[in-house]
């Protein structure tokens, strides 16, 4: 345990002088030399929160020092839920970075240091807002599908897969995840005419419904109406917050309302 409290002060120390040049420490907060003593000499009681409490220490610096240095939140790295999270560019520049026997402090801290594959990079965003973001969305999909007609429908899969794909090219794959929430949604011999349709120019990309794929990536990523979008009598707005939220989850569009 001793170790481990350590190893977080050492982290939070470490970093906060490599973030900054002049070696201020305002970028990664304020711990108290005594506030650290007192608490290693207060972990008889609950040695399990203290170690909780070591580990998110650990998190949030790492975290503040690689969005400092550039890295951008949900998509180079995640933290939280006892994860660390990184693509390949955040892993590397850390361990290049920071002081051997930091970069091991870490790796013994941290519960789960995850390198980005198409599996983990979709948890890294779901760690990053804090939902099941792809099992909501999964779920709105074969609610709003079925209810669409051929051509809506094939906008709302494209104009996903590429808002989704633009914005998070480590997600490999989504296109087939989109697939296959398709086929779960609709019956065989509808989806094999609509792809003969399609291969014939005879099924058009419906593209003026972009504000049911705007509540459905909202709600799924756990936006709720009147605070990130409003329905009005033109259709459907996202309000700042709600662009907030979508700019973490699709290239943004062109436009407010959609």
């Amino acid at each position: 345990m001793t170790r481990l409290m350590n190893g977080a002060t050492r982290c939070w120390q470490a970093i906060a002088r490599l973030s900054s040049p002049q070696g201020r420490r305002s970028m990664v907060g304020e711990v108290s030399e005594d506030a650290i003593d007192n608490h290693q000499h207060k972990v008889s009681a609950n040695e399990a929160i203290a170690e909780a409490r070591s580990v998110m220490t650990a998190l949030r610096t790492v975290g503040l020092y690689l969005t400092k240095t550039g890295f951008e939140p949900g998509r180079d790295f995640s933290v939280g839920q006892g994860k660390l999270i990184l693509n390949a560019y955040a892993y590397n520049y850390l361990q290049q970075t920071l002081e051997p026997e930091l970069w091991a402090d870490i790796v013994d801290l941290v519960p789960e240091l995850l390198v980005h594959d198409s599996k983990s990079a979709m948890m890294a965003l779901e760690v990053h807002l804090g939902v099941d973001f792809f099992d909501n969305l999964r779920e709105a999909m074969l609610v709003r599908l079925p209810t669409l007609s051929d051509a809506a429908m094939l906008g709302y899969s494209s104009r996903l897969i590429q808002g989704i794909c633009q914005r998070h090219p480590e997600i490999k794959g989504f296109e087939h995840w989109v697939t296959q929430v398709v086929y779960e949604s609709i019956d065989s011999d509808t989806l094999r005419d609509m792809a003969d349709r399609q291969n014939h120019g005879q099924l058009p990309v419906q593209a003026d419904d972009d504000w049911i794929l705007l509540i459905d990536l909202l709600t799924a990523a756990g936006g709720q109406e009147d605070v990130h979008f409003c329905c009005t009598m033109d259709g459907v707005v996202a309000t700042e917050e709600g662009q907030k939220l979508l700019s973490q989850l699709i290239a943004r569009p062109s436009r407010e309302e959609v």
